[in-house]
């Protein structure tokens, strides 16, 4: 069964009455704090949160059909700028088309409000509290939280306490032989006799009035909540246990910052590599600065080699040969003058060297008759065996 929860601001604002439907029936009530107010409220519930219609500035003017929204604000604002006294930009803007009425608020008021219902993970409407009256009766002065509730015919209203019940009582004889309020939970009926001839009095609980609310299609109703994107908000709305939160937020987490750190990684082992080929082309041709295209320059170095195609090795120019293709790569190395051939031992060489040391040998007058060779991880290690011209 979905929960029902109904929020009123106490008089300090920092404090909320609290109540609890469940299909209609009231539950629980109590007032908490503002701050803790995420304890109390059910994931996937739904929430009336009562704005005190003192911080609502409402308006009944109705939108042309040819009109932009642009074009009724800036109309809007230009037919009621000697009325609103802050910075139109200062104000956040509503309309509510089936009642034709413009709400203002403070932006500041609102966005905090909205930060913290969003959170909550429940379907949020946010009114103004003298809808709350004005839907039973449409005008209609109620009495709560030690603040009087003045709701219009209109749907205007305002809100504010019995000092000034007087001069809402003459707004509302404008023009009128008779008036037709109606006083709702009034404590001073003296008072209020004093100043209305034969008011109308009536009795209700706040509980009907919030099964009224409750009886309303959403369409009927102002709603000045804004929903916005919050991680917390669909934590909420799945009623996830602690645990199940942290780990989600977790997978969130990695979601975010794993393909930035495999990017971060790539761009290091780039650079390694790059580095890598450079210290190598160095080690074979002192004077290269950079490394662009390693196929190309690999054959620009063999071509412009000391080592030419056309050498005849004799017995002892094989190690003038072996002496300038960097002797460091070898581990070791036998001669056999006899049979004109040397044997390469190979330890921990990187394939790139040796791709390139293989490039030089082909290009000299000797021919590879035996080679084991193992690759393992990029390293190559074992032996060839080479047979040169002796003659």
């Amino acid at each position: 069964m979905m929960k029902t929860y109904c929020i009123h601001l106490a008089e300090n604002t920092q404090e909320i009455d609290l109540y609890e439907y469940i299909d209609s029936q009231l539950i629980s009530n109590s007032r908490v704090s503002f701050t803790d107010v995420d304890q109390y409220i059910e994931g996937n519930s739904k929430l009336y949160f009562f704005i005190p219609s003192y911080l609502v500035h409402s308006f009944s003017i109705s939108r042309n059909e040819k009109e932009t929204m642009e074009q009724f604000k800036a109309r809007f604002f230009s037919e009621h700028d000697d009325i609103i006294i802050n910075s139109v930009s200062d104000n956040q803007f509503f309309y509510h088309h089936e009642k034709s009425l413009v709400h203002l608020v403070n932006k500041n008021i609102i966005n905090e409000f909205n930060q913290k219902i969003n959170a909550l993970g429940c379907t949020p409407i946010m009114l103004p509290e003298h809808y709350l009256n004005h839907f039973y009766v449409s005008e209609s002065i109620l009495e709560m939280n030690n603040r009087l509730i003045v709701a219009f015919e209109d749907g205007t209203g305002h809100s504010s306490n019995y000092l000034n019940l007087k001069q809402y009582i003459s707004i509302l004889n404008q023009g009128r032989t008779t008036l037709r309020t109606t006083f709702i939970n009034i404590s001073d009926e003296p008072f209020v006799k004093n100043i209305v001839k034969k008011p109308v009095f009536d009795s209700v609980s706040l509980e009907e009035l919030h099964r009224n609310i409750m009886g309303l299609k959403l369409s009927e109703i102002p709603n000045l909540f804004r929903y916005q994107f919050s991680i917390k908000n669909i934590l909420n709305r799945l009623k996830l246990s602690r645990l199940e939160k942290i780990v989600s937020i977790g997978l969130l987490l990695a979601l975010l910052i794993l393909p930035n750190l495999n990017i971060y990684f790539m761009k290091l082992y780039e650079n390694q590599y790059k580095e890598a080929t450079l210290e190598i082309f160095q080690s074979i041709n002192p004077n290269t600065k950079r490394v662009i295209n390693p196929k190309l320059q690999i054959d620009q170095i063999i071509k412009t080699s000391k080592i030419r195609p056309t050498v005849v090795i004799t017995d002892l120019d094989i190690f003038k040969v072996l002496d300038g293709i960097d002797l460091d790569l070898i581990n070791t190395m036998r001669v056999n003058v006899d049979s004109s051939t040397v044997e390469l031992n190979f330890k921990n060489v990187s394939s790139l060297k040796y791709g390139i040391f293989m490039k030089l040998i082909q290009s000299m007058e000797v021919q590879i008759i035996d080679e084991d060779i193992n690759n393992f991880d990029g390293n190559i290690n074992g032996t060839i065996k080479l047979i040169y011209n002796n003659e």
